[in-house]
């Protein structure tokens, strides 16, 4: 198992030497690529990837909302106060379970992931609430 992992450091420190020896090379090429790809593709030509991401929010939202944007508990709708809940409340396991990558965009990972049963759309202050209740073994009559 150890010539593994030596191979794999080996493996990694090799792709970390090339990617900084040809850092400015990989900049140029990605910036010809998306020249062209906006050249195209005229649709993604206006999209700043801020509104691409906001779009993604608010479908993922959207969806989890039973197709309202909106609080499924209390009907808020204002986007930032909106997020998405695990319905389970294992949200914090999970987070620490995904890659960064992952986590940095998680509602185009919902999305690319065909829209997983186990989320749904609360208002922070829900979430507050949900976690508070839970916390303290509250239940509701």
């Amino acid at each position: 198992m150890e010539k593994n992992d030596e191979k794999r450091e080996k493996l990694n420190a090799q792709s970390r030497e090339y990617y900084h020896a040809h850092l400015e090379e990989m900049r140029d090429y990605g910036r010809k690529y998306m020249a062209n790809y906006r050249k195209t593709h005229p649709s993604y030509a206006n999209i700043s990837p801020k509104k691409s991401r906001q779009k993604t929010k608010i479908e993922v939202l959207t969806h989890y909302g039973n197709g309202k944007l909106e609080c499924i508990q209390c009907g808020e709708n204002r986007l930032p106060c909106l997020t998405i809940d695990h319905i389970n409340g294992n949200g914090n396991k999970h987070r620490k379970e995904l890659p960064e990558s992952v986590r940095r965009d998680f509602y185009r990972y919902l999305k690319i992931w065909g829209f997983p049963p186990e989320y749904q759309t609360l208002c922070m202050n829900c979430q507050f609430i949900k976690k508070y209740e839970t916390d303290n073994k509250v239940h509701h009559v």
